[in-house]
């Protein structure tokens, strides 16, 4: 509840027997807030009264047992652009001291093969697959005018967007083929935790194999044509896929575990996050020494991702998209080296930029990860 800090000293709040108070009043005088904690005790529509100086704000608070319903958890001043996005309650009268009474609902999430995924991707999914589904018995084309009028420059686009695509395809399975070989590396290690040397000795007649592998391969299939260029690049992609399953296994601990407390930027950054959620200023008076000197943007994106896959306060899911930023970096960086070899090279031939990507991937997430 948000209100005009002069009027807090007298204030209470009141409910019907299906709500109980748990904690006190919760007074965080920087952002004109007072925080109450309540347990749901029934099911049903409940009625909450915030009692201020001597005026009364009711709100209703829905509880449900997961079944669909009409909530409202916000009740402001009385505005056009507060109507828009609070439809369905009483808006708070424009010269009232209370700013703001807020609700704070647990986020609605589906369970889709055991994972909760929000619903609006949900609603996203099924409302483009219905669209499409059903344009044809509604004779609906969709951005015909529009696709007449660039027809051309997409003709010409294909092509490079394919061949992009193409020599990008390497690089990703290099990287999904380092999964396997991580998770093996942690099967073994919970395998043998009271023989470690033994765990060692079996991982490292793992990784010997797999380091002879491609090229003993690669010499077997072009024997007397094989290049010994092609030959050294195999082992380098091969080096930088068994590095990157090495990462996986020493940072999977790391990513789950569950507190912010691994690195010395980790507790601003789930700070900031903590603030947005509580609308709290991201910065504030310097006395207060709570404000993070990096730009919010990323830490926004980080919550909004969460928040939309229904892990909006979960760290180890914070970190899971941390490494999903650098896979983003890494992509772009083999994209850039691309381009240069494109200029430099212009006749070189397809095969060889494929072997390159092969290297090229896993090496920048390496480098991008400081592994």
């Amino acid at each position: 509840m948000e209100v005009e800090w002069s009027f807090c000293q007298n204030t209470s709040i009141e409910m019907d027997k299906g709500m109980t108070i748990q904690k006190p009043s919760l007074r965080i005088a920087e952002a004109r807030e007072l925080d109450w904690t309540v347990r749901a005790d029934a099911l049903g529509v409940h009625k909450v009264s915030v009692n201020l100086s001597g005026h009364r704000f009711p709100k209703n608070v829905i509880v449900s047992d997961g079944r669909l319903a009409r909530v409202s958890p916000h009740s402001v001043n009385s505005s056009v652009w507060g109507a828009i996005l609070n439809p369905g309650t009483e808006p708070i009268a424009e010269n009232s001291f209370l700013k703001r009474i807020e609700i704070r609902y647990p986020s609605r999430s589906i369970d889709l093969f055991g994972l909760k995924i929000h619903w609006l991707i949900v609603f996203f999914v099924l409302t483009t697959i219905v669209a499409f589904a059903f344009k044809r018995m509604f004779k609906v084309e969709i951005l015909r005018g529009f696709q007449l009028k660039i027809n051309q420059s997409l003709v010409t686009n294909r092509t490079s967007q394919k061949s992009i695509m193409r020599d990008l395809l390497p690089g990703v399975l290099s990287l999904l083929s380092a999964v396997p070989v991580g998770i093996s590396d942690l099967f073994i290690n919970e395998t043998f935790t009271d023989r470690p040397e033994r765990a060692v000795m079996i991982i490292g007649v793992l990784f010997a194999i797999l380091f002879i592998l491609p090229p003993a391969v690669y010499l077997i299939s072009k024997r007397r044509l094989a290049s010994p260029w092609r030959l050294g690049l195999i082992l380098i992609a091969t080096i930088s896929v068994l590095l990157v399953s090495v990462y996986i296994y020493w940072v999977s601990s790391f990513v789950l575990f569950p507190a912010d407390i691994l690195t010395w930027s980790e507790g601003d950054f789930v700070n900031d996050i903590l603030k947005f959620r509580l609308s709290y200023p991201l910065y504030s008076a310097q006395v207060n020494n709570d404000s993070f000197t990096y730009s919010p943007g990323s830490r926004l994106l980080t919550y909004f991702l969460a928040w939309l896959s229904g892990n909006g306060t979960s760290i180890p899911f914070y970190r899971m998209i941390q490494v999903v930023y650098t896979l983003l970096a890494a992509g772009i960086s083999m994209f850039c080296c691309r381009k240069l070899v494109d200029i430099t090279f212009p006749g070189r031939q397809s095969g060889d930029s494929k072997l390159w990507v092969f290297a090229w991937l896993p090496l920048f997430f390496l480098i991008g990860t400081n592994s």
